[in-house]
Formats: C-alpha cells, sequence, structure tokens
C-alpha cells in the first residue's frame, strides 16, 4: 500500500468524523449539512474544510492527518507479517470508502464509533471482498483507529471541526476575492524589473571584476587546501572546508582540559589535561596531539579494568533480573486464576519496565502482550483473556508517549471492547 493510498484512507474517514461532529446533536444542522456536501464526497468536504484554515489551525488538521497516517501504517505493517500475502491489507482500505455511511446512519451514532463501524459493515453486507475474516478484522481495526482517535478527542470536536465547518460555508467567498489581489500583483512585476542601460552596464562590469578577482583567489586557496589536507578540493567547497577546519580546532579546545576523570583510576589526567590546554593555547599542535593521544591509552586502559570489575556484577544482575521476570510471569497466571484482569495487566506493565529501556520499547512489549491475550480470547470462549486484553490496552495507553503509540493504543482498546459487546449483546 502506497503512502498516498493510507493518506487517502484517512482524509475520506476524518471526513466523515467532520460531517458527524457537525451534525450530532443538532437537528438544525442536518439537511444544511447536507446540502454543503451535495456533490462532495467526504474527502472533498474535508480537505475543502482544511484548505483556508488560519495557518495555527491548519497545522492541527495536518498534525492530526499525519498522526493517523503513521497508526494506520503500523497497523497495514503488523497485518503484512500476520497475513503474509494475503490481500486482506488492500481490500480493507478499498472498503473504507465503499462503506461510508449515510447521512442518517451519522446521526444515529451519535459521535459513538462502535455504531458508526456498525453501520459501515452493513453497507459491505453481500460484498464479495468482504468475506475474507482477515479483510474484516483489519477495516475493524482501520476504522475504529481513525474514529476514536478524532471523535473522542477535544482538540477536535471543541477546536478544529467548528472552524472546518465554518470555512465550507465562507470558502467560495474567500476565493473570489483572492483572485482580484493576484491580477493587482502580477499586473505590478514589469515597473518593479526595469533597468536603465547605463545601470546594466555598471552591473555588467561589477560582475566581470568579481570573476577576475574570484579567479586569483580560488588558486591561491587551492594550493593552500592541497598542503593541509593531501587532496584537491573543488571550488565548490572552500569556504566549507575551511570553515570546517577552524570550527573543530576551537571546539577541540573548549575540550581539551574540561572533561571528568576519576582520581582513583586515573589521577595523572589531570596534570596531562592542563599540559595540553597550555600546548593548545601555544599553538603547539604536535604536542597537542601527542599529549591527547597519551590521555586516550590512559583512559582506554582504564575503562577496560572497569568493564572487567563490572562484568561479574553484570552477571549477577541479568540472573536476578530473569529470576523476578519468571515470579511476575507466576503472579500473572494467578492473577488470571483468581480473575484480577487488572492485577495481571499490572504485573505485564512491570515486566515492560524490566525487559525494556525506552518508552517506545516498552509500549511494543505491551502490545505484543495484549496481542497474545486478545487472540487467545478469540479463540477461545474463554472471557478472562479477553479482559486482561482491554486491562493491557490500558497499560498501553499509559505508557505511549507518542500520537501513533497512542492511536494504535485506542484502536487496541475499542477493538477489544467490540468484540467484548458481541460476547455480551446484553451489555
Amino acid at each position: 500500500m502506497s503512502p498516498e493510498t493510507i493518506h487517502h484512507t484517512v482524509r475520506v474517514l476524518l471526513g466523515v468524523a467532520t460531517a458527524g461532529a457537525v451534525m450530532s446533536g443538532n437537528p438544525a444542522l442536518i439537511a444544511g449539512a447536507g446540502a454543503l456536501a451535495a456533490g462532495k464526497t467526504y474527502l472533498e468536504t474535508w480537505i475543502s474544510g482544511t484548505a483556508l484554515l488560519a495557518p495555527n489551525n491548519k497545522a492541527m488538521a495536518e498534525q492530526l492527518e499525519a498522526e493517523l497516517v503513521r497508526s494506520l501504517t503500523s497497523i497495514l505493517d503488523g497485518a503484512s507479517h500476520e497475513f503474509g500475502g494475503s490481500d486482506a491489507p488492500t481490500l480493507a482500505l478499498q472498503m473504507v470508502e465503499v462503506a461510508v455511511p449515510s447521512h442518517s446512519d451519522i446521526v444515529a451514532a451519535n459521535l459513538d464509533p462502535t455504531i458508526l463501524l456498525a453501520a459501515m459493515i452493513r453497507k459491505l453486507d453481500g460484498n464479495p471482498d468482504f468475506r475474507d475474516p482477515a479483510t474484516q478484522h483489519l477495516f475493524k481495526e482501520i476504522v475504529l483507529a481513525v474514529f476514536t482517535r478524532s471523535l473522542a478527542a477535544p482538540d477536535f470536536i471543541a477546536k478544529l471541526e467548528p472552524l472546518i465547518f465554518a470555512n465550507l460555508l465562507a470558502g467560495q467567498d474567500r476565493i473570489e476575492g483572492k483572485v482580484d489581489g493576484i491580477a493587482a500583483a502580477v499586473a505590478s512585476i514589469d515597473s518593479k524589473l526595469a533597468f536603465n542601460p547605463r545601470e546594466r552596464d555598471d552591473l555588467l562590469q561589477t560582475i566581470a571584476k568579481l570573476k577576475s578577482e574570484k579567479a586569483a583567489t580560488e588558486s591561491l586557496i587551492q594550493a593552500f587546501l592541497v598542503v593541509v589536507t593531501g587532496r584537491e578540493v573543488p571550488a565548490d567547497q572552500f569556504t566549507a572546508t575551511l570553515f570546517t577546519m577552524v570550527q573543530n580546532w576551537h571546539e577541540a579546545g573548549k575540550q581539551i582540559g574540561s572533561l571528568e576523570f576519576s582520581r582513583n583510576l586515573t589521577p595523572e589526567l589531570d596534570i596531562l589535561r592542563l599540559q595540553a590546554r597550555d600546548a593548545f593555547d601555544a599553538e603547539q599542535i604536535e604536542e597537542v596531539w601527542s599529549l591527547q593521544t597519551l590521555i586516550e591509552d590512559i583512559e582506554e586502559r582504564a575503562l577496560n579494568d572497569l568493564i572487567l570489575q563490572r562484568k561479574d556484577v553484570e552477571n549477577e544482575e541479568s540472573t536476578r533480573r530473569k529470576d523476578l521476570i519468571r515470579t511476575k510471569r507466576t503472579k500473572i497466571l494467578l492473577a488470571i486464576a483468581l480473575v484480577q484482569p487488572a492485577e495481571a495487566a499490572t504485573l505485564i506493565g512491570d515486566i515492560a519496565k524490566l525487559v525494556s529501556v525506552t518508552r517506545s520499547e516498552q509500549f511494543n512489549f505491551v502490545r505484543a502482550e495484549w496481542k497474545e491475550s486478545f487472540q487467545r480470547g478469540r479463540r477461545t470462549t474463554v472471557q478472562i483473556y479477553l479482559d486482561v486484553a482491554l486491562e493491557v490496552s490500558i497499560q498501553g495507553l499509559q505508557i505511549a508517549n507518542d500520537g501513533n503509540s497512542r492511536g494504535l493504543a485506542y484502536a487496541d482498546m475499542g477493538f477489544t471492547k467490540l468484540i467484548l459487546a458481541e460476547r455480551r449483546p446484553d451489555s
């Protein structure tokens, strides 16, 4: 799937979300919104509504688009690994535009992502391209990811959507006003570019003089750089090369003598760094190089000694970490046996911090645990695994530290709730 196709799908669904936000709870706007969208797809509604936003609000819309494109890309990349060479990712994207809901379905949903999703699925009833379970699964995940992020977000409902609707109403007047301004600007170009003959001759003479001086200067610089660097430097790299040489020399001067060291392992470095600083100030280049090489050798030996001393400590730490993880895994089994899904999810979050360093790695670990619990719950009639999956998706939302991760966590949560609702039709 190309990035353009994914971006197109995001915009279609955001157009549906915009229409839902406009009409929900405002019966008087239903007819007006219908007339406004007459002859337009939801894609065109979104593009037209965001095109004339003020720069800061347009940036908000573009940021939302980009966030959702990243979320869908992650979902589709995961599906490609899970379903192999299946057509499910391509078909799921195609089905989105086929299944856009009617105005009445949007109003009836009242900003509920799962009800909107159900309306779209009804439109695909009997569609031969929607029979494959993998396509159905991926379609639901894509639609819920966008609707959950947009319709549940105050920045969209309270800030962005009213501005988009206002632009849809006023867009035509703004465009007509700008056309007159462009025509006036074009009419003034000729007068701004006029040169009289005397000015043109003076300009040509100045250019010729500069060319001559430039050629002489280039020859001198070229010879200097050949001596210093040992190779010929192209003329268009003269300035950058000279600047880099000077910049790095001064940066080295700032570093010499300013680094920290251990008085227990390397007490001699204090004196050596002071000597290197004095040599630098006196521009004794060979002495600076010699002292820095000696300092480098001492630091390398000290580091190797520390590595040898730390090896035993690291081995013991690794053993303790593995034991703690095994203990927490055992408690997860006990929590499931005692029907305590929240406790099981908390333990999974604890393990994520033990096995992963960054928030991103921790999120990926938790999401893998969600997938395992979710798939086990779908394959069996045992509800506890779906309950655990729901709590784990909440853990993922707490760990997520960027828009892409939060979008995936919201999608996991929404999809789990959907399956739980199907299992409990009376709820």
